[in-house]
């Protein structure tokens, strides 16, 4: 989650607890390193209920699609909303998704894993046909910050999709949702003044990436396919999950990704300066079209428009990837002994990865119960 503290922010936690909800005064919206999250600003203790946010404050549905529409109403209201509190905190939200990047900057990720990028347009478009023009704001924010199980239904929440991500000994808390009635959040840790508040959005880097448009900091787990599935748990160690069909050396390694790693090699991202001309015209396009999204209407506003991340920055973004991905290739790749090598590393004989999933369309309750 990115962006800048804002008066709507701070004037959230006051509509939250004026409205039934409670909100620990131990923890606070701050901006540390240009990133906003949770923080805690006294010591909690684990076990401590950190959230607590009735139904009545939330956009939700008894499935994926009905969340999104219904959200979607709740943005053509705007002022007129019963939560327009909360919608105010998500008005110049960027998700930053793949899937919405301009063409060009595209290019750039799509032959990288998970590959599947546009699958939640493609989803959106035939099990829920939807129109992605009238309905993409709500359903790039519903990816981004959604909540849900699929027993029970989903929703967007408010506080709840402020805290950001974090796996291992960075998930510091766990969930409680009863649809209908509330989502609470606790403290699963002694959390000291000072320190950072994380929930989990899921397991698996290329995922959260074209979920979220991040790159997870360590651990990361890397799954590419035919056979190569590692976790990254620090810059210079990784460790491979033990499936039958994994790559016993370095040689396997870098012949089963060869095609993947020489990509990364040889395409390089230019500078902004070199293609800003030739993208100039359709940014122009796309950023009229946002601006007009936000005029007066009546008394009303139409937040209903996506709202892009600049050209430079879907390319910042793909560079950071593209960086994160080769990084995690070579390392992996050290980790394996050379052929006819009696070296066999500790990291080859790692425990198995298990009950892990890729992420789905919004956070899942279930995958959170794989990571507590």
């Amino acid at each position: 989650v990115v962006g800048c503290i804002g008066v709507g922010e701070k004037k959230l936690f006051d509509y939250v607890r004026k409205n039934g909800g409670y909100i620990h005064e131990g923890i606070s919206v701050e901006k540390h390193n240009n990133l906003r999250g949770i923080y805690a600003n006294k010591e909690i203790d684990a076990g401590t209920k950190l959230t607590e946010i009735p139904w009545n404050l939330t956009a939700s549905g008894k499935d994926q699609c009905d969340c999104v529409y219904n959200l979607h109403i709740e943005l053509i209201k705007g002022k007129e909303s019963t939560i327009w509190p909360y919608l105010q905190t998500m008005s110049s939200y960027a998700p930053g998704q793949p899937m919405n990047w301009h063409d060009e900057a595209f290019e750039y990720v799509k032959q990288l894993p998970p590959y599947d990028y546009k699958r939640h347009l493609e989803w959106f478009k035939t099990d829920c046909r939807g129109n992605l023009e009238q309905y993409g704001r709500a359903l790039e924010l519903y990816i981004g910050r959604g909540v849900g199980d699929p027993n029970q239904g989903f929703a967007m929440v408010p506080i709840y999709d402020l805290f950001n991500h974090g796996n291992a000994n960075n998930h510091n808390t766990r969930i409680t949702y009863d649809f209908g009635v509330n989502l609470a959040m606790y403290a699963t840790n002694d959390i000291k003044k000072g320190e950072q508040l994380f929930n989990s959005y899921g397991e698996g880097t290329p995922e959260l990436f074209r979920d979220y448009g991040f790159v997870e900091p360590y651990p990361q787990l890397w799954d590419l396919g035919n056979g190569i599935r590692f976790r990254l748990v620090s810059t210079d160690r990784a460790s491979f999950s033990q499936l039958n069909n994994r790559p016993r050396t370095r040689e396997d390694f870098f012949q089963r990704v060869s095609s993947l790693h020489n990509h990364l090699l040889n395409l390089q991202i230019p500078q902004h300066t070199n293609k800003i001309k030739s993208t100039l015209p359709a940014l122009a396009q796309h950023a009229t079209q946002f601006f007009k999204s936000f005029t007066q209407l009546g008394k009303q506003l139409n937040f209903t428009h996506t709202v892009p991340l600049s050209y430079e920055d879907q390319l910042d973004v793909a560079r950071a990837y593209r960086a994160a991905l080769l990084h995690a290739i070579e390392t992996a790749a050290n980790a394996l002994p050379v052929a006819n090598s009696s070296h066999d590393p500790e990291d080859l004989h790692s425990q198995q990865d298990t009950g892990i999933t890729s992420s789905s369309s919004s956070i899942s309750l279930e995958d959170k119960n794989d990571e507590l």
